[in-house]
């Protein structure tokens, strides 16, 4: 469905820079759903943004997720299997990254849309085939996902996540930079109305620190829903 958001216009501060840091499952379609809520609220501000996708697990994650899929969390062979996989598809993800943030962002998109938690599609044979359909370089594609180098970017997200608080996926955190303070954590269920309420949170503090600046934003609600 397409929508339609109103821009009001408060004659106060205009954000400097919206800085999003989104912890997503890359084989989970949930995930998937909250990228392309906030990819489609993202683009009517008219301000900087910077949105990082960064891939999460650990075995609290697992456990949700084999719950989703109505796996008994204390199947250890099904558990291994599903962590196992999450990371392979991370460091995929991460290696895809390395030629370019808008290939890799496609890259993990369409991962997600095919293998919509079915984790049995997931295969180095899958992989690869996706990396030459998005227009990787595959041989340097595959070198890159077995490389030690991307397993170090990896943990250096995983870190990323403990240090903003993150436990679960989808877990998005926002910081406006000229407001002091950790941002604004959002996590499991975001929606629209979820997004776009702390974002006017968000701005109202921007205005209370930046009186004397220019404008500031507040998304609103969507007016209306297009079929």
């Amino acid at each position: 469905m397409e929508h339609n958001y109103q821009i009001e216009h408060i004659d106060r501060a205009l954000p400097k820079c919206l800085e999003c840091y989104l912890f997503v499952n890359p084989i989970g379609h949930r995930c998937h759903q909250t990228e392309q809520t906030l990819l489609n609220i993202l683009q009517f501000l008219p301000v900087k943004t910077d949105i990082h996708i960064l891939c999460f697990h650990n075995q609290k994650n697992v456990s949700a997720f084999m719950q989703h899929l109505h796996i008994d969390v204390n199947n250890l062979a099904e558990r291994n299997r599903i962590f196992q996989t999450i990371y392979k598809a991370s460091l995929a993800y991460k290696a895809a990254s390395l030629q370019g943030k808008r290939k890799g962002r496609n890259f993990l998109m369409r991962m997600q849309t095919d293998i919509n938690s079915d984790i049995s599609r997931f295969s180095t044979e899958y992989v690869l085939t996706l990396a030459e359909q998005i227009g990787l370089d595959v041989a340097t594609f595959r070198s890159d996902w077995q490389s030690d180098y991307v397993r170090q970017l990896y943990l250096k997200d995983q870190k990323i996540a403990a240090d903003m608080g993150a436990t679960c996926t989808p877990a998005l955190v926002m910081f406006e930079h000229s407001i002091d303070g950790d941002g604004i954590m959002v996590a499991d269920t975001i929606t629209e109305e979820v997004i776009t309420e702390q974002l006017n949170l968000m701005m109202e503090a921007c205005s209370r620190t930046r009186l004397n600046h220019q404008q500031c934003l507040a998304i609103v609600e969507p007016l209306f829903t297009k079929p």
